[in-house]
């Protein structure tokens, strides 16, 4: 994800594009627009991204896990996974990366 972030950010043609232009360029996993949750995960980290005052309580990696021991797996998004790049820090930690990242370059 980082490797195509950084394609998109250095594009001459997009260089002056406000988002270019602030960092506020994000990736996320195709999964996460149909994810089977009828698209509410990836719908939680794009209001998160766009609209971080407005849904300042919303934690879109807790509706994730919770989303996913519905679903019976055992998966830790704190351990495992890349959704969104770069992440969003929510309380001290990371959102979208694993939060053992937190401090590191990523």
């Amino acid at each position: 994800m980082k490797v195509i972030r950084d394609g998109l950010m250095n594009r001459s043609e997009l260089s002056n594009v406000t988002a270019v232009e602030t960092g506020d360029v994000y990736i996320m996993s195709g999964l996460f627009r149909n994810d089977g949750s009828g698209g509410l995960v990836g719908t939680a980290y794009m209001a998160k991204l766009l609209h971080p005052d407005l849904f300042e309580d919303l934690d879109p990696e807790a509706i994730q896990q919770e989303y996913l021991k519905l679903q019976d797996f055992d998966f830790d998004l704190d351990e495992h996974g890349i959704i969104i790049y770069p992440p969003i820090e929510i309380d001290g930690g990371l959102a979208g990366i694993p939060d053992k990242y937190k401090g590191q370059a990523y």
